[in-house]
């Protein structure tokens, strides 16, 4: 079958797109942090966007030669192109969920130990974050290796800091919060106090709900705050769906903007699981808080931090 003019049409189309794609794609990468030069990690993106277009010259030719059809051909570029899209986003180069949380212009991290050690520095020199959620705690003894430094470092450089704790079923709420208030500090101009509901969905809900509330009144009670509440959707519609209305959500979703059961408001939003952020070596979780800087400022009452 004779290559139409049609089919050259969109042979050169589809060419040209790549060519712009890979001159975008160079752009973007060397200006990512406010004009100055992306980490070096960026840079990943410009050799996966070289391979697909040279993949698609390849098919092209391939095309030309073996006489196959032009709806095969757009198929064959087309998962090309997808799985490329693909491994850019699991390396964290690229989040689609980028684009729903985008319109919110407070945003934030969540550090552990997996970030091993951060240099604070360059985090705050990005100007993309004003607030840091550190992990202190777990269970009734466990206690996170890098918080103190993440704790002191974060808040030196103008971030407005806060402590998380990782509730488990292995003590009671009384034991982990007494764990927590043993190694958080209680200090002016800090985030309330988080309690990361992460458990098994076969637990006994009153019980876990009891405990619970027990970890929350202890916490309130000594920081004078209300603890937030971090939960996926399936911690979040077993356990706390209908209960806790007192205490703001964070959210995890990772896929799409959030939703809650009877559209509960939420008040932390994590949208990416895979960031990239300088002066971090890892992988980091990505945040936006539901509201401007004022009403941030207004919720929290954080206004020593910097405001630019």
């Amino acid at each position: 079958m004779p290559i139409t003019k049609r089919d050259r049409k969109w042979i050169r189309l589809i060419s040209r797109l790549s060519m712009a794609g890979l001159a975008l794609f160079v752009i973007i990468t060397a200006t990512v942090y406010n004009g100055k030069v992306a980490p070096i990690r960026y840079i990943i993106g410009i050799p996966v966007v070289v391979v697909v277009f040279i993949l698609i010259m390849l098919l092209r030719s391939w095309r030309q030669k073996q006489k196959i059809s032009l709806k095969l051909f757009r198929v064959l570029a087309a998962v090309v192109v997808l799985a490329s899209l693909g491994f850019l986003q699991f390396k964290g180069v690229i989040w689609h969920n980028s684009f729903f949380a985008k319109s919110y212009s407070v945003k934030g991290l969540d550090v552990a130990r997996y970030q091993g050690n951060i240099d604070w520095n360059k985090v705050r020199s990005t100007n993309l974050y004003r607030f840091v959620y550190i992990k202190a705690t777990e269970g009734r003894d466990l206690t996170d290796p890098y918080f103190n430094r993440n704790w002191t470092e974060a808040s030196r450089r103008g971030f407005a800091v806060g402590a998380y704790h990782f509730f488990t079923t292995q003590s009671t709420g009384e034991q982990q919060a007494d764990h927590y208030i043993a190694t958080v500090p209680k200090e002016d101009d800090t985030l309330p106090p988080v309690i990361d509901i992460e458990i098994a969905l076969d637990k006994d809900v009153s019980g876990i709900r009891e405990q619970l509330t027990a970890l929350i009144n202890k916490l309130e009670q000594h920081y004078e705050q209300k603890p937030l509440l971090y939960v996926t959707y399936a911690t979040y519609n077993t356990y706390i769906a209908g209960s806790f209305t007192e205490n703001d959500i964070w959210i995890r979703d990772i896929v799409k903007s959030p939703k809650l059961k009877k559209d509960r408001d939420w008040l932390l939003w994590q949208y990416s699981n895979r960031g990239r952020v300088a002066g971090i070596d890892a992988y980091v979780d990505l945040n936006v808080f539901n509201g401007d800087w004022k009403q941030f400022d207004k919720r929290f009452k954080v206004g020593r931090y910097y405001l630019d």
